[in-house]
């Protein structure tokens, strides 16, 4: 499937429930899954085993399950595993697993997963009326937070070259972002917009506070002299140094110096 296109609608199957697993005592699925689930670990851990795939899935982390898997599911580390499961199928694709996530899709965070869950489990299961619009609500939503994620991931990959150019080049007054769009094979233009989507700042802003930091550890651990601090960290001289070390740090080198003895 083309990321980029990720569209679907939810069939009016959708259900939500609770479960628990005891130590020794597995889930093991006799036949492929005909549906899809997606499910939070509420207590302990559960091992999640699919042809020779094993994953650890903790509290508040969140676990996907495709169409079509034989798989087994059992507690780990504790005597007793539970979790909140949603199953449904979807309006297109239908033969085959339309959600591109892995099997762990959130190690939790950066969404309320367990309130959204809760609030499903308990709307499915007091049934008010509108119940299944409001449970396909909530299960989009939770599609929509693991799909941000998966997206992020995904840019933090494609400008993972920049970074990692900065790192080793961060010393080199003479680097440019040009070279940065260039390592990750992108047009500068669309470098500025990918980089600034991912990290909120845009590249050379980033640099100058990667080469301040670095320079903030040389002023707290070194006696270097604030020009060779400057040179050292990529900055042309030590006026630029100082008007970016100001912007990031709120004071001069000289005062960010004295104030830490």
């Amino acid at each position: 499937m083309n990321e980029d296109s990720f569209s679907f609608r939810l069939s009016d199957d959708v259900i939500f429930y609770s479960a628990s697993l005891r130590k020794g005592r597995p889930y093991i699925s006799k036949y492929p899954r005909d549906h899809e689930s997606i499910f939070i670990v509420t207590s302990g851990s559960l091992l999640y085993e699919r042809q020779g795939v094993r994953q650890i899935i903790r509290r508040g982390q969140v676990g996907y399950v495709s169409r079509g898997s034989i798989d087994k599911s059992s507690a780990y580390g504790a005597d007793e595993v539970s979790y909140i499961s949603s199953k449904f199928n979807v309006c297109q694709n239908a033969d085959f697993a339309t959600l591109p996530f892995d099997v762990l899709c959130s190690k939790g965070g950066a969404a309320n997963y367990e309130k959204l869950f809760a609030l499903a489990h308990t709307t499915f299961i007091s049934k008010p009326k509108g119940y299944l619009t409001v449970c396909n609500g909530l299960l989009l939503q939770i599609i929509g937070y693991l799909y941000a994620e998966k997206t992020d991931k995904g840019v933090a990959q494609r400008i993972s070259p920049a970074i990692e150019l900065i790192n080793e080049r961060y010393s080199d007054a003479q680097l440019r972002v040009s070279e940065l769009a260039d390592a990750c094979g992108m047009s500068v233009k669309n470098f500025r917009r990918v980089f600034f989507d991912n990290k909120g700042m845009n590249p050379y802003e980033y640099l100058q506070k990667f080469r301040v930091n670095k320079a903030e550890t040389l002023l707290l651990n070194t006696s270097e002299s604030v020009t060779d601090i400057a040179l050292s960290c990529g900055f042309s001289d030590v006026y630029s140094f100082s008007h970016s070390f100001r912007k990031n740090s709120g004071v001069s080198p000289i005062s960010f110096r004295i104030s830490q003895i």
